[in-house]
């Protein structure tokens, strides 16, 4: 797994490359983490998942904690997240009702407007 971050207007988009897997877990915990403190209150979160290529059950969860994690920090940042339409990983956000937490989008571009207006 790959995670890079960038700026956008408003917002910073954290994509996540590859699978999102057991082993990979406390990497994105950790690199989540470390986005949620560089934001401050400043920003929006939008997660790219449209290079994640494999998804488990662990995956799901830590994207559960971040949702928790997001919850309990202090800035408080809206957050949405950008899935291939149809893909599998948009199903199992839907399955999981994930979609719920985090609205998806098709694109970084839909995403950012939606999180800045």
């Amino acid at each position: 797994m790959v995670i890079r971050y960038r700026r956008a207007p408003g917002c910073i988009v954290f994509g996540i490359e590859g699978g999102l897997v057991n082993t990979d877990v406390p990497a994105l915990r950790k690199e989540f983490k470390r986005v949620l403190e560089l934001i401050g209150s400043s920003a929006h979160i939008v997660i790219d998942m449209t290079l994640v290529n494999q998804i488990d059950s662990a995956g799901i969860g830590s994207l559960m904690a971040i949702y928790s994690d997001i919850v309990t920090s202090k800035a408080k940042p809206r957050v949405a997240v950008v899935v291939t339409s149809g893909s599998s990983e948009e199903r199992l956000f839907r399955l999981t009702k994930l979609d719920h937490l985090f609205p998806p989008f098709g694109t970084v571009c839909d995403a950012v407007a939606y999180l800045t207006t």
